[in-house]
């Protein structure tokens, strides 16, 4: 708990403090981080697919291109990470 809290959670709690200051609302920035945690979490997952599944997505993105969501997983795809 000590090393989340010196960590990852201290960093967070500047950056709080600095936005807070800038005139950022806490609620903005809650949405904010929210978002960032997400797209963390969903580029860990697509990045620990197995090669045959990670091709499935591909096809599946072409499949459904010209669709928000098609379009979305695309851009996902084509990003440098993965």
């Amino acid at each position: 708990m000590k090393k989340c809290k010196d960590g990852p959670r201290s960093e967070q709690k500047d950056l709080r403090v600095e936005m807070k200051s800038t005139g950022v609302r806490m609620k903005t920035f809650n949405a904010m981080w929210a978002l960032r945690q997400e797209i963390r979490k969903t580029t860990k997952k697509v990045a620990e697919l197995e090669d045959d599944d990670l091709d499935q997505l591909r096809e599946f993105a072409q499949a459904m291109a010209g669709t928000p969501f098609g379009d979305m997983i695309q851009q996902r795809l084509d990003e440098p990470s993965l």
